[in-house]
């Protein structure tokens, strides 16, 4: 019979595959795709902010659901990315910064 312990090792190991499971799945995404997605949603939560407080949480998600329509992804997928991101590091720098370069682009474009 297993032991409490035996079973905890075996949960994590299967977390453990899930996680190398999505950052396989993640990988084929370029950088510039991932920026393109990140800045809609930056943009998204950005509309939703200067909303009436009680519009907020009902604007994310329709909003998250048309970036999941426009990006062709399905909205778990989005959800995945945004945490993908944030635990890869080096690549979560760079995306930032192409993140922040792009904002400053349209920012100037439209003065």
């Amino acid at each position: 019979m297993f032991s409490f312990s035996k079973i905890r090792v075996v949960c994590f190991i299967a977390l453990l595959g899930m996680a190398c499971n999505d950052e396989q799945r993640f990988s084929e995404f370029s950088d510039e795709r991932l920026v393109d997605i990140l800045f809609d949603i930056s943009l998204s939560n950005s509309i939703a902010e200067n909303a009436p407080e009680v519009m907020r949480d009902s604007m994310r998600n329709v909003h998250l659901d048309q970036i999941a329509t426009i990006q062709d992804l399905d909205r778990a997928m989005i959800d995945s990315i945004i945490d993908y991101v944030h635990l890869d590091n080096k690549r979560f720098l760079g995306i930032t910064d192409s993140l922040d370069a792009k904002l400053k682009r349209i920012l100037e474009e439209n003065k």
